[in-house]
């Protein structure tokens, strides 16, 4: 039995495949990469069957296309190791993801966590690194608070044996984070290390303007998952706050058409469960306090000058940094 299940759902990922399969199988650890093509129009499934021909721990399988969480659960299903990861077909892991990852499995934690880098055509714009602790309630905290990347299960290892809930296919969105949830509001033991050992691929072209007011409901989705997280594992509501203005700004900064921002700020203003979490929760951040106000006193055109501003101000960042 391999010590590690790596899960990698593909999806006409033919452009990135290989270069995310490389960063794996470049290190000589005992594990397997489960590979699922979710049924691709494209060659990505000839690719990495290449792959599997020359590499024994490379395994690929073939599905009709169902969606991220049903190619996740089919590698679940099949997975033999003491440990599950994921990586994304477009994405990758770092150099040292194997040298790092398997003396602390050797240590049985229930979960391990760590960083990551997020990239734009191949240049690093941020980084995410955890607090390093073997207290659950501290890294819980770390999450909730202060930026630990809750939502992902590309930056964590989970024990298979312990896994009990799979990924939500009826969902097409905030399905990563209700399965991080159910999962860590079960274990009893962690470890969390600042290393950036992943990858992360950002997609820095689109527009949320496709599905908008599925995007929207996500954020109320998303936030009764925290809810019930928060209070399975003895938080304060409050604790969440921050989070609740942060996604709220995510989904509307990714607005870049001023008719569609309209349109977004009066779906979200019209519905009663946002509403009620807008009159509850109140920002600790200055930032998100401003953002509670342009939002409460309806100044949507303030609100979208502002987040362009943002949006500019990273761009200039990145071009010069």
């Amino acid at each position: 039995m391999p010590k590690l299940s790596l899960i990698m759902p593909a999806y006409n990922a033919e452009k990135t495949c290989m270069k995310a399969i490389e960063s794996i199988i470049s290190d000589k650890s005992d594990f397997e990469l489960i590979i699922i093509d979710d049924g691709s129009k494209d060659n990505t499934f000839n690719i990495c069957n290449e792959y599997a021909a020359k590499d024994a721990r490379v395994k690929t399988y073939r599905k009709e296309n169902g969606g991220v969480s049903s190619a996740r659960n089919y590698g679940l299903n099949i997975a033999n190791g003491e440990y599950v990861g994921f990586v994304d077909a477009d994405d990758g892991v770092s150099e040292k993801y194997m040298q790092v990852l398997f003396p602390l499995m050797e240590k049985k934690f229930d979960v391990i966590t760590f960083g990551y880098s997020g990239v734009i055509n191949g240049e690093q714009v941020l980084a995410s690194n955890p607090i390093i602790t073997e207290n659950v309630k501290e890294m819980y905290k770390d999450m909730l608070v202060y930026g630990g990347n809750l939502n992902s299960p590309w930056n964590k290892l989970f024990k298979r044996n312990l896994i009990h809930h799979t990924f939500n296919e009826r969902k097409s969105m905030g399905e990563d984070l209700e399965f991080c949830c159910q999962y860590l509001k079960t274990i009893k033991t962690c470890k969390a290390i600042s290393d950036e050992l992943y990858i992360y691929n950002i997609d820095s072209t689109g527009s949320l303007t496709k599905h908008l007011d599925m995007v929207l409901d996500s954020i109320t989705e998303d936030m009764k998952v925290l809810l019930d997280f928060v209070s399975s594992i003895g938080f304060d509501r409050e604790i969440v706050s921050d989070k609740f203005y942060q996604r709220t700004e995510g989904v509307l900064g990714s607005v870049h058409n001023y008719k569609d921002f309209y349109g977004a700020m009066h779906y979200l203003l019209d519905d009663s469960d946002y509403k009620m979490l807008l009159s509850e929760f109140y920002p600790k951040k200055s930032k998100n306090k401003l953002l509670r106000s342009m939002l409460i006193k309806r100044k949507w055109k303030f609100l979208y000058i502002y987040l362009l501003c943002k949006r500019c101000a990273r761009r200039v960042i990145r071009r010069e940094g």
